[in-house]
């Protein structure tokens, strides 16, 4: 009984004391709230007297005590984010989120930030989480419409997104300040046919937030692919003053004096904002910077070397001379690092010595020597565990070994730090790719591209993961926006190149030849002959024979590594406009073979190529006859016979064809287009409809079975088929496929639904006059008078005079009806 009694008071003697531990614990707690919210009423009181940094103060105060205090973090993050410090008013309301997940307000400012910074996946979250939680504000709604417009515009679906970006001008009727929205709409008109008209939207949106430099950009952007070069520098001057600590603004100015090759006006513009020897290194180091890309390495380091022994002793002069390092490291050649680690021993400040510190770990790294690397990187992160590059270079050891969720670990911290690191973006990318999160990585790329200003090398790793993924009209669209303002980048434009070949856009290729052209430097000379090559090349489709003439060969039981390399170099010879090459190796090839077909559609699409034209009349004439029951000769002789004016005998050739097959589809195609060409429309429709029977997903002949109907058909039968047939073609994302939609939809007496999808054409297709000649009808239709001229002008002006484009006379017509109503 004692031994019972004595275990009980032990019991209760325990209970009491954690019972008074608990008391004296929550006694604590509720002191810390106390002190916490004391804290928070003196920022409001400071802030009722104008004193924000004090108040600042009092609000860190505030998380000391209670890192739950839900107003304090608010006001906060909201301070933060009035003075345009978005990155860290970034984190701040990504705490608040974590803590109260619902509050709608914040989700907003996420994903509009998100938005900002270039992170779809981001403001794919936060938005979608607040369309949850408030799905019928104006602003909630803008930001689904971004959502929506970003997923389609990823995916290359040009009726959505131009349906979404509609939607968000409809919303601006009602609600004409909603920043998200004029963000969407801005988008949707820099990357079309008229990027000028983006400018007004823009502007509103910097009048809100004069500290967004992406703004900025986009500006910049649309007012230089619309041609305006005096007012794209002006505003390059206003962000240079709006932003002098910003190196990428003081790039942009860069690349841009240096296309128009006024390097010596950008020299003397950053050597004056530099300001003396001992200033502020940031505006010496954005001239070394410049010298570097446009005078050469050499030349910056004579600068750098300058700077450092003007401020000899110091951490500024060490500064320049970790400049000096970097610059040799960038340019191959090899750096000391016991010079480096004597550098480190003498700087003072701690951010100097880490960035010293990681140009040691980059030269070990380049020495092979990874293991070294990381234990600096180690020692870097010891002492800030936020160190962005350090962080960089462990994600990528990491990337390398496949330590893929680690980098992505690393990259993520480093991110929140500098959400626009361009190399950091890059090496998420790959991260995810690692991992299979090809979505993710397409974001992260996306994102890089757009934070670079669509930087050439961001531009080819986006291009080339799309064509990997096979969105090639993505891919062309990327590299599009990057050949704007980097044409002399000549490994990008020829990738471009590549691509708008491939998706047989030569139009927009022989613009691109002509841009080439007039550079006049060596190197974009030559590129521009061989784009013009592989036109020619595409147009003859002699890659098709090629392709034949391999299967040929292997069927031949001759040894395939040798012929595949034979096809290739022919196929080079081809390419780079060889042709005398070309011919000497097919005749060597025609001699263990003198009757393929193949080698002979080669030897006669090289007579076409050369632009020797008769001699490639008789080699196809000779070949279809030799092998009556092949229709590519047919084909050929037919688009070279027309080529040359000679339409009658390319008349009598199809007839002929067609006596000895009536029943061939290919030249019962071209019969079709002849005289749909020819004005006979009726006999065209009935062959197009016999045509569309047999084959329904044949997509060009539906096209233009479709688009006859709708241009020269009145009865409605007639017009329930196109409309049928057009509703089938609009997930090709083709922009004549989209036009042929567009009409249907204006003879059906929707404008407004044909004006979605002219503008989605013209979107795809911003250089066919047709296209913007029936947008124009369209808004006329739809009572748009200004957008109706303004669409008919760039019409006329892309038809250069030419009466001969489809629809002229009647976009004339219009226009000057439309004209005269605006005049009245």
């Amino acid at each position: 009984m004692l031994i019972r009694f004595t275990l009980k008071r032990l019991f209760l003697i325990r209970s009491a004391v954690i019972l008074l531990a608990a008391l004296l614990a929550l006694a604590a707690c509720k002191d810390d709230t106390d002190k916490a919210e004391q804290h928070y009423q003196n920022a409001l009181a400071l802030l009722e007297e104008g004193d924000e940094a004090r108040a600042m103060v009092e609000l860190r105060n505030v998380f000391l005590r209670d890192g739950f205090h839900r107003k304090g973090r608010q006001l906060f993050a909201d301070l933060l984010y009035g003075q345009g410090e978005w990155r860290q008013s970034y984190s701040q309301y990504l705490r608040l989120i974590e803590q109260y997940p619902d509050d709608v307000d914040v989700r907003q400012k996420l994903a509009e930030m998100a938005l900002d910074f270039g992170d779809r996946a981001e403001v794919a979250r936060h938005g979608a989480a607040a369309l949850d939680l408030h799905p019928d504000a104006p602003d909630i709604r803008a930001l689904g419409l971004v959502i929506d417009y970003q997923d389609a515009d990823a995916a290359g679906d040009l009726l959505r997104v131009a349906e979404t970006a509609n939607a968000a001008k409809d919303l601006l009727q009602d609600h004409p300040e909603t920043p998200t929205a004029l963000r969407l709409v801005a988008h949707w008109y820099a990357q079309g046919p008229d990027p000028a008209r983006a400018v007004p939207y823009l502007d509103q949106l910097i009048d809100r937030y004069p500290g967004s430099v992406s703004l900025h950009l986009s500006r910049l952007r649309a007012l230089d692919a619309a041609g305006h070069d005096d007012a794209v520098l002006q505003h390059m001057g206003q962000m240079v003053e709006a932003f002098p600590d910003n190196d990428g603004v003081a790039q942009l100015l860069l690349k841009w004096y240096a296309s128009r090759d006024d390097l010596a006006g950008i020299e003397a513009l950053l050597r004056r904002r530099a300001g003396p020897d001992d200033a502020n290194p940031n505006g010496h180091l954005t001239l070394l910077s410049f010298l570097a890309e446009a005078r050469g390495a050499d030349v910056a380091m004579a600068e750098a070397r300058r700077l450092a022994a003007a401020n000899a002793g110091t951490d500024l002069g060490r500064r320049y001379d970790l400049r000096i390092a970097n610059l040799r490291l960038q340019t191959g050649q090899r750096v000391a690092a016991g010079d480096l680690h004597a550098l480190a021993d003498d700087v003072q400040d701690d951010d100097l010595r880490n960035a010293v510190l990681h140009v040691i770990a980059r030269v070990h790294m380049q020495n092979g020597n990874a293991p070294r690397a990381m234990d600096i990187v180690a020692r870097i992160l010891a002492d800030d565990k936020t160190h962005v590059q350090a962080l960089i270079l462990r994600a990528a050891k990491g990337v390398e070994a496949t330590d893929h969720v680690g980098a992505i670990r690393d990259l993520r911290v480093a991110l929140d730090q500098d959400p626009r690191n361009i190399d950091a973006l890059v090496l998420l990318a790959e991260a995810h790719q690692g991992l299979g999160n090809l979505a993710l990585a397409e974001q992260r790329l996306a994102q890089a591209f757009q934070v670079s200003n669509a930087a050439p090398e961001v531009a080819i790793l986006f291009a080339r993961f799309q064509l990997a993924q096979g969105k090639p009209q993505a891919a062309a669209r990327v590299l599009g926006d990057a050949a704007q303002g980097h044409l002399g980048h000549l490994d990008m434009v020829a990738l471009y190149a590549q691509v708008l070949v491939s998706l047989e856009d030569t139009a927009t290729a022989r613009g691109l030849v002509t841009r080439l052209e007039a550079r006049g430097d060596a190197g974009a000379t030559a590129l521009a002959q061989d784009i013009r090559a592989a036109i020619l090349f595409g147009e003859n489709r002699v890659d098709d024979s090629l392709d034949e003439l391999n299967t040929v060969l292997a069927g031949q039981g001759l040894a395939s590594e040798q012929f595949g390399v034979t096809v290739k170099i022919l196929r080079v010879n081809l390419r780079a406009g060889r042709f005398d090459d070309a011919r000497a190796q097919i005749d060597a090839m025609m001699q263990d073979m003198p009757e393929s077909f193949a080698l002979r559609m080669v030897a006669a699409s090289i007579f076409a190529l050369e632009g020797r034209a008769e001699e490639a009349i008789v080699a196809y004439t000779n070949l279809w006859r030799a092998f009556p029951d092949q229709v590519a000769p047919v084909q050929r002789l037919y688009a070279l016979l027309m080529a040359q004016g000679r339409d009658t005998e390319a008349h009598a050739l199809l007839s002929q064809a067609l006596e000895t097959e009536p029943d061939r589809y290919e030249v019962l195609s071209l019969r079709a287009y002849e005289l749909e060409q020819a004005g006979d429309t009726n006999a065209a429709l009935d062959i197009y409809a016999a045509l569309h029977a047999r084959n329904p997903g044949d997509i060009i002949v539906a096209n233009n079975y479709a688009s006859l109907l709708a241009y020269f058909r009145e009865d409605a039968a007639s017009l329930g088929i196109a409309s049928q047939i057009a509703g089938r073609l609009v997930g090709t994302g083709v922009p004549a496929f989209l036009d042929t939609l567009g009409y249907v939809r204006l003879r059906e007496g929707q404008p407004h639904a044909a004006i979605v999808a002219f503008e989605a054409a013209a979107r795809g297709n911003p250089r066919d006059p047709t296209i913007a000649f029936n947008l124009g009808q369209a808004y006329a239709a739809a009572g748009r008078d200004d957008d109706a001229l303004r669409a008919l002008e760039r019409g006329f002006r892309l038809a250069a005079g030419d009466e001969r484009v489809t629809h002229y006379a009647r976009a004339l017509a219009i226009y000057d009806r439309v004209a005269a109503r605006v005049a009245q």
